[in-house]
Parts: C-alpha cells; structure tokens; sequence
C-alpha cells in the first residue's frame, strides 16, 4: 500500500516520462526546413512577427518567435527550432493525456475494487493504462504528422488536451469557491486557444455536462438542457464573442473616425472599456446578490477577453512595413473582415439548394476601407445567397455548383445517381454517411488505429487511399486483391501501414465498458467524440476531392479515442483478472496492451513520419528564386508553390530581391498593392491603377465593349489601352443584378475595348541586362491575343497585363508556368530559364539552354532524393514530377538542336540522384492515366534517343516491374484475361458497355495507360 502523496508522485512523473518519451521521437523525425501548404507561412510569419491569412493565428505566431529566438534567431536553424515548438507542445500533450486517462482510470479502478487505500498493483495497472493510451497516441498518424512540422493544429490540441484535463481537475476538487477558479482557468485558455485554432472551443459542450453532473441530479429531462446550453454557449462564443464583439467595435470606430474625426482605435477602445465596465458592474451585482454561477461567468468572460487580446499583435504589426501582411488588418474594420473570413466563399449548413442550380448573391455587408484619415466606402461583400434558390431544401450536402474539383463526379459516386441529374433529400443523406462521415471521416480514424493501405489521395476506388488492417481474409472482402497491390503503393510504400484492429479493438473495449459500468464517463468522453467528429463534420460541410487528406481537422476525436484505448487496457485486465491472479492479469494485459498499441504503431508509423532529411519544398523554392534574373517580378500558380518561396525568402534570406505575385491572392487588392513599396531588397512596381481604383470588389472583372477608334483587326498599345480605358473610372456600364458571380462592386462594370494588345521594345536594353542569349533574334514589338471566345476579364488575368505594361520591360516578368495563363496569348514570347519562365522579345524560343544547363547541373537540390532514408509522400512525388518534367522536356530539346553531349550530361546526372528505393522511376500514382510513370517515360524516351544504355535500362527496368504489378493487380479484380481486360477497358474509357467489374471501371484508364507504356518500353528494347 501506498499513499496518495506517493500515488501523485508517481503519477506526475510518469506523465513527464511519456511525454518526454514522445517528445525525443518528435525531435528524431523532425522537418529541419519548411514543408509544403501552409508550413512555409507560419515558419516566415513566426520568424519576422508577421500578419497569417485569416482568421489569424496571433498566439502561434507569438510562440513561434519566442522558439526562434531560443534557437539563436538563426535564420538557417530557424525553421528546426519553430519547428521544435510543435514536438514539445505534442510532447505535452501526450504528457497532459497521460493525466488525463490516469485521473479517470483512477477513479474507474479504485471504485471498481471499493479501495479505501491505494494497492501498488492497482497503480500499475492504472499506470500502464494511462501510459499505453498516451503513447499509442502519440505514435498515430495524424498526430505524429502535426507534431514535426509548424502547423497549427499540434499547438491547438495541446490547448484542448490542457483544457480537457483541467475540466477534470475541477471536477475532483471541492465545492469551495477557490475550486472554481479551474473553470476560470479554462476560459482563459480558451481566449488564448483562438489565437491558435477554434477547435477548443469544441470542448465547452463537454465541460457544461460535467458541471451538470457534479452539481445537479440526473433527469433525461435536465441532461438534454446541459447538453443544449453547452452547444448555445459554444455558438454563442463563436459568432458572438469571436466575430459579433470585434463587430461592434468596428462599427464603434468607424463611428468615432467619420463622424467624430477622432483617431483610429478610438472608438474600438471605448467600445471595450465600456464592455469590460460592464462586466465589472455585473461582477459587483453578483457579489452583492451572491450570484456565484454569475461572478464565474463574468471572470470567465474577462479571462477570455485576455486570452482573445493576442489579435492586437496582428493589428499592430500590420501597421508596418511587413512582406507578409495578409489582409491588411491594420484597423478594427480590417480585423472585423479579417475574423469574419470574408476572403473565403462559405457554404450552406441548415438549408440550401442542390449542385444542379447556381445560387445568386447577395449583398451581406459594406466594404470599409482605411484611407489616409478616413474609413471609405468600397463597395459591397456579397456572398451566394443559399435560400432563394428553386432547389433550396434542410440539410443540404451536394451543394457545390462550381464543379471546380469535380465534385458532381464525387456526388455521383458515392450517391449512385447519373452525374447531373437532381439529387433527392434522400441522396443529400446518403452522401452525408457514405462521404462526409464514412470516407471523410471513419477512413480516417482508421487510418490512425486500424491501418493504411498507402498514402495515394484517396477518391473512393479500392487502389488508392483506403483503410487496411493487414487482415487478408478481411481486407480482401472490402476491397479485393490487396496482396496483388503494386510495390510502391502496397509492401514497400511507406505509409501501408497494418495494425490488425488491434489499438481499433483496445478503443471499443473502452467504450464498452464505459458503457456498461461508467454511464457519466460514457456520456462526457461521448460527447466530446461528437463534437469533433460529427458537429465537425455537418459544419466544414465538404463538397469532395479535397486538394489533401484533410484528416488533421478532426484530431480531437481521435484524442478522445486514445483515451478509450487506455481504458480498455483495464477492461481488458478485468477480463484476465477472472481467470488469473490480480498481479499476473495486469502482467500480461499490460504486455498485450503495450505490444498491440504503442509498440505496434511506432514501428508501422516511423518511417513514414521521419521527416529528419527532407528538403524537397526548400530546394524547389531555392531553384526558382535562384533561377530569376536580378529583381524580378514572379507570377506562383499554387499554395505549394507561394508558401515554400516565403518561408526561403522571409527566412533564409534568399533572394529578397525577387518580388512574388501569387495568381490567387492577386484577386485580393491587399496582395497587389504590395507592389507599391519597398519589399526586402525589392523597389517598389508601377501598378497602373491608383488603390482607391481596386479596393474592395472593384474591376473584380472588366468586360468587352466595343468602343469607337477601336477595331477587332488591329493592334493597340497595351499601356494605352489599360490607363484610357481600363483605369478610367467614367468608363463603365451597368451590370444586371447578381448576373456575374465575381463581380461586386454595385454592378457598375469596367470594360476593355479591343483584343490586341502589343508592347514595344528596346532591344539594346534588354541585351544590356544579359536576359538574352547573344545569338537571340529579338523583334522590336511585341504582340499578344486575349482569348475571343471570352468576354470578360478577370482581376488575376488584368494584373498581368497592367504590370507588363506599366513595366516598360525595365525588371523581368517570370512566370512559374506557362500554360496557368493561355487566355492571355503570352506563351510564344514566354523563355523557359529552368524552372521558370521569362517574358522576353524572343518568338518561338523555347529554352535559355546555357542558363538552364548550369542551373541543373550546378545549382539546383533536388529533395535529397539519393538517400534510401528519405521518405517522398504522394505530395512530395507530385511536387517532385514538376523536376521530372523539366529534365525530361530540356533533354529532348537539347537533342532536337543537336546537343547530345549536354543532353547526355543531364540526364546522366539527374540519374545519378536517383535512388530507386526511395524514388524510383516507376511509381504507381492515383487515377490519372498514370501522369507520374508518363513523365519516367520521357525521361526514358530521351535516354532511348541519346543512345544512353545504362539510364535507358535503368529507368525501364523500374516502370515495368511497376507496370506488370499493376497490371497484374488489375487483372485479379476481375475474371478476364489480358486481351479482353484491354478491350473492355477501351469500351468503358469509350463510356460503352463492358464487362469489367466495378472495381477495374474504376481503373480502366490507368489499365490502358500501364499497358501502352510497357509496349512502347518493349519496342524500345527491340529496335535498340
């Protein structure tokens, strides 16, 4: 026996081995630069105190820049050490679920034995539970993933982890009023947590249930109440405290600043000293009526206002000359845009129409604006008005009518209706199971306790993405021939992944046996699941064919989970504990325990979740920068694209003088007025437009309108056409209500007249500047044709333009791609330098090959893909086919010119890097016609061109070994021989019947592409 001062002890340092156990794994696995998506933000904006898009996560970036000044504030070291801060919170949180599953395995197992003193075994019993949940945890997919890398979601976990063990920590206390300051506390950390992420807040419904429990007698009746007062407190935190209380203030202020002419913040700050003097009033109300509930909930209140103060960091930096500077949110009508996530389209929850018809907008508010010593009015925000629309109906799921990820193929497929017909209320919940709880949701507590087939994006087939537990008999019934897998998507991808139920089984167990003897436990971890899976779900509300597994949202579950493992651990040694002595059940259940969960998972997720030597997001970042002449403008087409470029430039410093343009944010007047001052090392650009000419919705879109002195047949001056007419604001003509879904600015549109444009040049400037090979031909003009099959403009494509004309080619126009712009009739002038694209006065000239030479074969890293260590996920291999593309196409254009030798050289040392055990040639990719092995296949054609043996039978020894895999896995879906498998799959890419299985349907593009490349591989080999 023992006493409880011994039994804390234990406890609290056994806690700290288990996260601290976790944590040294985190640091072993860590990303040493930035990753891809939103990575290389947070890393720049923690680095330099800058301005994250909205909603803003203040309180990350402030703990960021603390992480990075421990780390010496060294900018090559910088990323590990921000990086660092996501192992240690992991780490603590894994220590504070520890706790967490200790404190109610404590209560479950001395209740259960009616212990009076605390017997040694029994703490060994609740200490290997708690230890087995907690490390099981912290060795799952999801998890694992947001702890070595600077994303948000490992900090906002470690938040709701504190919260969850501190609602249980007041639980066990007194009834003294000292014992409430635990809830206060907790609001506390609350207003801090949304500096970070929203998804504490999910834990206010759970902590409302056990202050019912502990202060009021149980009635259905009255529980229902608890459980609706924890979902109002949560709404009303989130629309009114979060975004209505910043509203209000806002309006305050523009109050005070037009119509008082005071300053800025002035209003903003009466407006919350008046709001906190009346929360001190209400607190001296409650103290003289000795309203206790009352006085908690107004400290509460004002914790959480202290908490919440993190955002004025953002606005104050966003004061200043700062390059990442999202949505100027530089005054309190910024910020109420800035919370209220204006930049983002929403989606509807309760009531809205099927995808089948586009809902119209409406107007939802006044765009304000801070200029000079005003608020000015720029138009209005409008959004998809979901309820009048004939189709609107309650709940619905398959709404999206862009289409713009295919989702009307989704809705098809996981509903059975014909791809385009109108859905019925009854599909919208067959796609709410089927999809958004059973593939969005339940494959992903799966992936983290039952196992993974491999890391493709899944989209529903039974190839790519799907849950595998490595039981045959079973997998084999759900998803057919899984031992048939190809190699680099089944037994040697990293990420399959085989956990045989077991920590799935351990989960249950807790459940069950909560269930059965713990109702209250049952309901509050219950409830808590719900509410970060379920409520989780119906509010996101996805359309389908996300750009990633977005499994990271809904990690709080999967904590809840964790802490059902654990108790299933002591439910699995009761069960033992019938046939064995107590000290031999809590023996072997805790070996089994320990076997089937931590140990099982550490050693399936490891290799997978060592990200220790991965560069490839850097090095692709450092190429293009490295590949812009001096002070260049760079047009990025993607977030893996723009983020990876500002953590190399904000953080390491490289080439501050390359000014970045992204596509997407240019629609966003905020992002181009940029341009207007001094970035780094970056002189300001000519714009053409004034900012007062862009705010807000204006020229969202320019329109075609004839125009006298303009004819279809002639050429015009760029500048000319875009200061005259494009910039001129009494040019303009009346737009049809709600008739252009971009357009927003009273619908008053801007219009362009003609759709030829040319530019002229100055030859011996741009021959001055070393931009042009000296055996170039340049013309003196040049000419570009806007698309006339449309009408219109739009702000991203306008931008272009202008910065071109205004531009008098005095800095380079580069380009991360030339096929993201076609309309615009820019491509024949576009020079590739590597991996960029430079607007020159050279036709037809496809490649600077000497620059571009050099640049492969001496500058550029590659992702380490050399070493058998590094692990390239589906993302890495789809950034890394972009480096595949470009040998591949320099080769044959090497060879077409007759530079064999060069082209040799290249691809030979391009091979050299190759290590085909962690980036082999041939790689089976999602469902796409096999893009990844067709751009092997150039690689090899070129190798077949140059003669090379040695790379030719290298690369063909990989792409046919994965393309006789792959055919033979699609031949074991089925009952047809090779022949007839080919010739249906024809009929079925023809869409005619055939008779292939549903499953080889499904993959009837990739069965034609994997068998035309083997049989051109072959003639190669023959006619060699």
């Amino acid at each position: 026996m023992i006493q409880s001062s011994q039994y804390k002890k234990i406890n609290n340092s056994v806690g700290w081995v288990v996260g601290l156990m976790a944590m040294l794994v985190y640091f072993l696995t860590l990303e040493p630069k930035g990753s891809f998506f939103d990575c290389g933000e947070f890393l720049s904006c923690g680095y330099k105190l800058q301005v994250t898009h909205p909603p803003g996560y203040p309180m990350f970036v402030l703990l960021a820049r603390i992480f990075a000044i421990f780390g010496g504030n060294n900018p090559q070291q910088a990323a590990w050490h921000i990086n660092s801060m996501s192992a240690v919170v992991s780490g603590l949180t894994i220590m504070f679920l520890f706790w967490t599953i200790s404190r109610i395995s404590f209560k479950i197992v001395f209740a259960q034995n009616k212990a009076t003193q605390v017997d040694m075994w029994l703490v060994i019993k609740v200490m290997i539970a708690s230890g087995v949940g907690a490390l099981g945890f912290a060795f799952t997919d999801t998890f694992w993933f947001s702890a070595v890398e600077a994303e948000v979601y490992a900090l906002s976990l470690f938040f709701t982890a504190m919260v969850f063990w501190a609602v249980l920590k007041w639980e066990d206390g007194t009834d003294s009023p000292v014992n409430d300051r635990w809830i206060i506390f907790i609001f506390y950390l609350v207003g801090i947590a949304i500096g970070v992420h929203l998804m504490n807040l999910l834990v206010i419904p759970t902590l409302v249930l056990v202050y019912y429990y502990k202060k009021y007698t149980y009635s259905f009746k009255s529980f229902l109440c608890a459980i609706g007062i924890g979902g109002l407190l949560t709404f009303a935190i989130q629309i009114i405290f979060i975004q209505y209380t910043v509203w209000w203030a806002g309006y305050t202020d523009l109050f005070f600043v037009n119509e008082l002419n005071l300053p800025f913040f002035s209003g903003f700050t009466f407006f919350y000293l008046c709001l906190l003097a009346f929360l001190f009033y209400l607190n001296k109300l409650s103290i003289r009526k000795k309203y206790r509930l009352l006085q908690i909930s107004v400290w509460s209140m004002i914790f959480m206002l202290i908490g919440y103060s993190t955002y004025l960091t953002s606005v104050v930096r966003a004061d200043t000359n700062i390059p990442i500077n999202m949505f100027k949110v530089n005054n309190p009508m910024a910020l109420v845009s800035y919370l209220g996530r204006d930049q983002y389209d929403d989606a509807p929850l309760l009531f809205g129409p099927d995808y089948i018809e586009t809902p119209s907008r409406k107007p939802k508010r006044d765009i304000i604006l801070k200029e000079n010593n005003k608020y000015v009015y720029a138009g209005k925000l409008f959004v998809q008005d979901w309820n009048q629309t004939q189709t609107a109906h309650i709940f619905p799921r398959m709404f999206n009518s862009a289409n713009d990820n295919f989702q009307s193929e989704v809705y098809a497929y996981f509903t059975g209706i014909q791809k385009g017909d109108a859905p019925t209320l009854g599909d919208n919940f067959k796609f709410f199971f089927n999809y958004q709880i059973g593939w969005m949701f339940l494959r992903y507590l799966a992936f983290n306790f039952i196992g993974r087939e491999n890391d493709l994006i899944g989209y529903g087939n039974v190839r790519d993405g799907n849950y595998l537990s490595g039981i045959s008999f079973i997998d084999n019934w759900r998803l057919v021939a899984t031992q048939k897998l190809p190699d680099t998507i089944g037994k040697k991808n990293k990420a399959h992944n085989t956990m045989f139920y077991l920590p799935f089984i351990m989960g249950v167990l807790g459940i069950w046996f909560l269930f059965k003897q713990h109702r209250k436990l049952f309901w509050i971890l219950g409830l808590f699941f719900v509410y970060t899976s379920l409520a989780t779900i119906v509010f996101l509300n996805l359309s389908g064919h996300e750009a990633r597994e977005i499994d990271y949202i809904y990690v709080g579950a999967f904590y809840v989970f964790a802490i059902w493992i654990g108790i299933g651990v002591i439910y699995l040694m009761n069960i033992l504990q019938k046939k064995l002595s107590v000290e031999l059940s809590i023996k072997l259940g805790g070996i089994i325990a320990i076997l089937a969960v931590p140990v099982l998972l550490i050693f399936q997720e490891y290799d997978d979740h060592d990200r220790s030597k991965k560069t490839l997001a850097y090095d692709m970042a450092r190429n293009y920068l490295i590949s812009c002449p001096k002070d260049a403008l760079l047009f990025i087409f993607n977030d893996n694209d723009l983020y990876p470029l500002l953590y190399a430039q904000e953080v390491e410093g490289i080439r501050t003088d390359v000014r970045i343009v992204s596509n997407n944010l240019s629609k966003a007047s905020w992002h181009v007025t940029r341009l207007l001052q001094k970035e780094n090392l970056s002189m300001p650009f000519d714009i053409l437009f004034k900012p007062e000419q862009i705010h807000g919705g204006k020229r969202n879109v320019i329109f075609y309108r004839k125009m006298a002195g303009y004819d279809d047949s002639t050429y015009y001056p760029l500048e000319q056409v875009f200061r005259q007419v494009v910039a001129n604001d009494s040019l303009y003509f009346d737009l049809p209500t709600n008739s252009y879904p971009l357009f927003t600015e009273e619908f008053k549109a801007n219009v362009f007249p003609c759709y030829r444009f040319y530019v002229d040049v100055d030859k011996s400037y741009i021959r001055k500047q070393g931009w042009v090979e000296p055996t170039d031909s340049l013309v003196s003009r040049v000419t570009f044709n806007y698309n006339r099959e449309r009408n219109e403009m739009i702000k991203n494509e306008i931008w272009v333009y202008a910065l071109i004309a205004a531009n008098h080619w005095k800095r380079p126009i580069c380009f991360t791609s030339k096929y993201s712009l076609n309309d615009l009739g820019i491509q024949d002038y576009l020079v590739q330098k590597g991996m960029i694209y430079q607007l020159l006065p050279t036709p037809k000239k496809t490649y600077n090959t000497n620059e571009t030479f050099r640049l492969i074969t001496t500058e550029y890293g590659f992702g380490n893909p050399s070493l058998s260590n590094v692990y390239f996920d589906n993302e890495n291999r789809e950034q890394f086919k972009f480096i595949k593309i470009m040998i591949s196409e320099f080769c044959h254009d090497l060879i077409s010119k007759g530079k064999f030798d060069s082209a040799n050289k290249v691809l030979t040392y391009f091979d050299s890097k190759i290590n085909a055990e962690a980036t082999p040639y041939g790689v089976t990719n999602f469902n796409n016609g096999n893009q990844y092995n067709y751009y092997s296949f150039r690689l090899l054609e070129a190798a077949y061109r140059l003669k090379n043996k040695k790379v030719f039978d290298s690369i063909a020894a990989q792409l046919q070994l994965d393309m006789k895999q792959q055919f033979d896995y699609y031949l074991a879906l089925g009952d047809l021989n090779k022949n007839d498998l080919l010739y249906q799959a024809e009929l079925s890419f023809q869409g005619r019947e055939n008779q292939l299985s549903k499953q080889q349907i499904e993959l009837a593009i990739d069965i034609l592409g994997s068998n035309k490349m083997v049989e051109d591989i072959i003639k190669m080999r023959n006619t060699w």
